[in-house]
Parts: structure tokens; C-alpha cells; sequence
């Protein structure tokens, strides 16, 4: 199983559906399924209760775009987890928060209870520098001072690669866990997700280019221990054995509107 996936919440982003999802975890006997759709968790009930009923534990996460230290850096992915059904509800709200254009900062990250968070190599702000061992190094430093032992992952590379990640890794004490992006289901769904990459972005089919070659779940199951180290494999179990979601379906939850103060609400 990989703990980053795409579904069709993904909006253009992502061949895969759901059930299709679930179904596949069924059949090749994964411990837990994941989703982690981007900046929403539209799809986190459907989820649910798909795995459910295939008896698939469910891991309903987000791909969370969180801002750096200065109002002024861009964005950068960052892969959430919930441990519990608090760590959920914290998802759930950064899902909020993101559907309203606000941002989330990365310190809210650290701040927060309940989650586990892994940076992907790709788009993220410490892939950005791979090539400088320094900022590298500054960047791992202060995350590791501000996320408790445990919570935060990063994705391991493919094996014999980004050695200065591993590095890093190493020197700072972050766990490693094989979690690349998965947006296809089968490989033959290629020209489909291209398709979906030029309706993306405003061009014609021929003339769409595809900057990262996307990954299925097809792929991810016959090629995974020949691409990743064993130990880097297992931790996704371990992850997976951390994150325990319980959600009261079919339940009725009104919302709290605290009054301020002490003032009282007369009702007439």
C-alpha cells in the first residue's frame, strides 16, 4: 500500500476511483487503505464506508499545501494522517480552512495532536534543496526540533538514489517511509490521465506535457520491492498500525454556537 493516493476528489489530478481503490486493497491483502486527496477530504465518508464494507482498515488523510516560515514562500505539500478520531476532526478542519482559501502554516502542524505527517520528496520545500547540503540540513533541523519524535516522515526515495536525503535523514533522526504519489490505477490509463492533464490546463491533447510521470496501483504492487528498501516498506505498516479512525455514521451532530461571555440567549 502507499500512504499518498489521489482519488477522483483530486479534481483532474487522478484516474482513480474510489471503490476501485478499495476494491484493488482488498485483493492484494494491503493492511490499510489511504487517501489522501488534494487540500480536501471530500471523499473521506465514501471512503470510509467503502472500507468497510470490504473490511479494509481505512487511513482517510489529505495532501495538505501548507505555507513556510514568510508570507512570501510558496506553498509546499505535506501528507496528513489522522492517529484518532481528534486527529480527524484537525484534518477536517485544515480541509475547511484550505476550501476557504486560508492558509495553514506549518507550524500549525507541529502544534497540532493526533497526526502523523510525511514530506514527499517532490514539490515539497526540502526537495527544492536537494542541491544545497546547507539548506537541507537547516530546513530537517528545525522541523525535527518542532514535531515530536515520531510524527514526522519523510518519502524514501527509490533505492541507490537522493543519497543526501538519506543523509539528512539519518542525521536528524526522521524515519523514512515508501509513500510515492499514486494517481492511476493501471498503467493503461496513461492517455486517460494525460487527457485529464489537458483539460487541466487549457491545452489541446497533443500539445500537453506531463512534468511527472504518474504511478498505479498496478505498478505499486508488482514493482514496489524491487524499487524501495524493505525497511522503507515496512514502516508504512507501522504507520498504518498507529492510525486508528472510528467514525459514528448515520448519527445527527448539530453545530455549537457558543455565545460570548457570559451572556445568555432569550428565546421568545
Amino acid at each position: 500500500m502507499s500512504l499518498h493516493v489521489y482519488s477522483e476528489y483530486s479534481m483532474l489530478q487522478s484516474t482513480i476511483r474510489l471503490e476501485n481503490l478499495v476494491r484493488k486493497a482488498k485483493e492484494y491483502s494491503w493492511p490499510a487503505a489511504a487517501v489522501t486527496d488534494r487540500d480536501t477530504m471530500h471523499g473521506a465518508v465514501a471512503f470510509y464506508r467503502l472500507c468497510r464494507q470490504y473490511q479494509v482498515k481505512s487511513l482517510p488523510g489529505i495532501e495538505l499545501w501548507v505555507q513556510g516560515d514568510g508570507a512570501e514562500d510558496q506553498e509546499f505539500p505535506v501528507i496528513a494522517l489522522p492517529q484518532n478520531n481528534g486527529g480527524y476532526k484537525q484534518l477536517m478542519q485544515w480541509a475547511g480552512d484550505k476550501q476557504q482559501d486560508k492558509q495553514v502554516t506549518w507550524e500549525q502542524l507541529a502544534d497540532s495532536a493526533g497526526c502523523l505527517f510525511i514530506l514527499p520528496l517532490e514539490q515539497s520545500e526540502p526537495g527544492t534543496f536537494r542541491k544545497s547540503k546547507n539548506d537541507l540540513y537547516a530546513f530537517f533541523e528545525k522541523w525535527s526540533r518542532r514535531f515530536a519524535p515520531g510524527v514526522l516522515w519523510l518519502e524514501a526515495p527509490k533505492m541507490e538514489e537522493e543519497m543526501e536525503w538519506r543523509e539528512a535523514a539519518e542525521r536528524f533522526g526522521i524515519s523514512m517511509v515508501a509513500s510515492p504519489l499514486i494517481n492511476m490505477q493501471k498503467s493503461e490509463e496513461a492517455r486517460a490521465y494525460k487527457l485529464l492533464q489537458a483539460v487541466k490546463d487549457g491545452r489541446v491533447w497533443k500539445d500537453t506535457v506531463i512534468d511527472r510521470k504518474p504511478f498505479s496501483l498496478e505498478v505499486w504492487q508488482e514493482k514496489a520491492t524491487e524499487m524501495y528498501e524493505a525497511g522503507h516498506l515496512n514502516n508504512w505498516r507501522k504507520i498504518a498500525d498507529k492510525c486508528h479512525v472510528d467514525l459514528s455514521l448515520g448519527e445527527t451532530h448539530m453545530p455549537v454556537f457558543p455565545t460570548p461571555g457570559s451572556s445568555q440567549l432569550l428565546c421568545i
